[in-house]
């Protein structure tokens, strides 16, 4: 999808720092500056993120878990001039609000109308376990 937003010309070049989509990023670290959408693609961002997945304390597990994701993106910080290859899921969550916010729709709304199809996001209800798949991105 973000590559689809560059050929549109949405995003303008792949170089373009991440603060040029999400200038609050410089608010929690003036070093997002250095960090492109490119090494967003490549996982090169040297984002601050604990990806530890048998820790229910660790980022990515609260990162799932959170009612207030923009809250907790905009906390986040980044090593300075790491350009490592590191997997870390919240690169993603930073690649969809840079798409959001280059493209003006959601990306539900983004995804259905680059592929066709009619896409349904349900939000789980407080309280409910997830007992089967019936929450997240889904084709109708």
């Amino acid at each position: 999808m973000a590559q689809i937003a560059h050929q549109e010309g949405k995003i303008k070049s792949l170089q373009d720092p991440v603060t040029q989509y999400l200038p609050w990023l410089l608010s929690s670290d003036k070093a997002w500056r250095q960090v492109t959408v490119q090494n967003l693609l490549d996982m090169r961002t040297g984002v601050k993120s604990d990806e530890t997945y048998n820790s229910p304390f660790s980022d990515v597990i609260q990162l799932g878990f959170t009612r207030n994701l923009m809250g907790r993106l905009k906390k986040l910080k980044v090593v300075p001039g790491s350009k490592e290859f590191v997997y870390k899921s919240v690169n993603t969550q930073l690649l969809g609000a840079i798409i959001e916010s280059a493209t003006g729709e959601t990306l539900a709304n983004y995804l259905q109308k680059n592929y066709g199809y009619q896409w349904v996001w349900r939000v789980m209800p407080p309280g409910k376990l997830m007992q089967r798949a019936e929450y997240g991105l889904f084709v109708a």
